[in-house]
Order: structure tokens, then sequence, then C-alpha cells
């Protein structure tokens, strides 16, 4: 379960959202007692076998992360030689600041000029983070999925929406009343649909897949940026770009 990161004042765009390690197994009064006793090869497997994902061996920024992208939210040329994928919460203001001042120039100088595929993956965590009584950043990720299976070009005007009006990662605001007010905004989409779609939980199937891509590509912050698999430690523009560039040339 996510813990509660502490909120800076005012957070960069490169800053990022943590989700919780799970506890530590073999914690408890016997187990210690049980590890006092057996032979130092025993504790090593244990202590490794619990080892947060970041300090498994291969993990982190030299690793290449094969992971499928098809039926996800897409922008550019689907064929292009470097593929650009967003891990994101609808409710994370991290994500929210590099939807905002990243994207566009990134959007502008690599997905509109065809040298880039752009993919977006739900991780929709932040409000079981903050423990609040209703999982609203899961809403917001099922009303993107519902209008992405009905217009697909309308999915990136909810994208945009979400993030310009987005409230406090600490409090429950992508309530239906606010989400359903921000796509009825959208052009080419049946709001009573949408609404049917998302009080049924229709493509609650597509947000599990979504988190399945969140443990493959071992995804604990957001925002998390792939370039063709490689995980960009500090996804500001300047560091995606040169990745991307180095990928061109190969």
């Amino acid at each position: 379960m996510p813990q509660k990161k502490k909120k800076k004042k005012q957070p960069q765009h490169n800053n990022t959202y943590k989700a919780n390690k799970k506890p530590e197994s073999g914690k408890s009064f016997i187990i210690f007692i049980i590890i006092a006793v057996v032979a130092v090869a025993g504790l090593i497997y244990l202590l490794t076998k619990t080892a947060p994902v970041d300090d498994r061996p291969g993990s982190g920024a030299n690793t290449v992360y094969d992971i499928s992208t098809e039926g996800q939210p897409t922008l550019g040329n689907a064929d292009a030689k470097v593929s650009v994928v967003e891990f994101a919460d609808y409710k994370c203001p991290a994500c929210r600041n590099w939807s905002m001042q990243v994207f566009p120039e990134l959007k502008q100088n690599y997905i509109d000029t065809d040298k880039v595929s752009f993919h977006f993956v739900n991780f929709p965590f932040m409000s079981q983070n903050f423990k609040l009584p209703e999982d609203d950043s899961r809403y917001a990720a099922l009303v993107g999925e519902s209008i992405f299976q009905q217009n697909r070009e309308a999915f990136w005007d909810y994208y945009k929406l979400v993030f310009e009006n987005q409230g406090s990662e600490s409090e429950v605001w992508a309530t239906k009343e606010k989400i359903m007010g921000l796509a009825a905004e959208i052009e080419g989409i049946d709001l009573a649909k949408l609404e049917e779609d998302a009080d049924k939980g229709t493509y609650n199937a597509e947000i599990e897949k979504d988190l399945q891509l969140v443990r493959e590509a071992e995804v604990t912050v957001t925002p998390t940026i792939l370039v063709n698999g490689k995980r960009i430690e500090t996804p500001t523009y300047e560091n995606i770009a040169k990745a991307i560039e180095e990928e061109l040339e190969k």
C-alpha cells in the first residue's frame, strides 16, 4: 500500500510520487528467533528475498523493460523507432506538472514529427496513498478508459482537462460530478453511455491490465517515463530528449 510522501511547497516537473513498498515479511518475534539460530546463508537469503524493487539486481536505469503497449492510448507514429511510455495518476501533482511543462515540448518536437510514439498507462494509487474514503484515482482512470473506448482522440482532451483541473492529492476531488462535468466539455462523447460505463465499471479490466504493466516495469513512482523500455530516472525534457536522440542514432 503506498505511503504518504511529504508534499513540497513548490513541486517541480521532475518531482515524483512514490508508492509504498510492501512491508517486509518475517519481522515477527518468532522469525527473529529463527534467524538468530539459522546459518548466515539463510539470513542473507531472507534479506535478499525481501529487498525493495529498485535494489534488485537488474532493476533501474540500465534495465530494458519489454512491455506491450498494444491497446494503450497512443499518439504519434505507431511504427516510430522510439517509443515513450508514461505511467501516471491523474491525482499526482508531479504528473500534472510533467503533463503541462514537459509533455507539450515533447509532443511538438518528437510526437508530432513522427519520431516518437507516445503511450499512456494508468497507475492509480494516490487515493490509497492517502487512505482516502473513496478511490477517486481509480475513478478518474476508469472514466479515461471509458472515453478512450468511445473516441480515442477525445481521450487526449480528457488527459489535458483533468490535469488542468486537478485538486489536492490528499482530498477526494475526482468525484462523479467533477469528472463528468469535465467530460461534458469534450466533443464526440456520449455522456449517458460514459456515465453508465463508469457506474458499471465496464472497463475495470483495462485498469487491471495497466496495473499489470506497472508490475512488469517495476514502477513505484509517478510519473515514470520509459524510452524504448529504459527508465528515465529524472524525467525532465532534457533527459528524455537526450535518451530519444540516442535511440534515434542507433
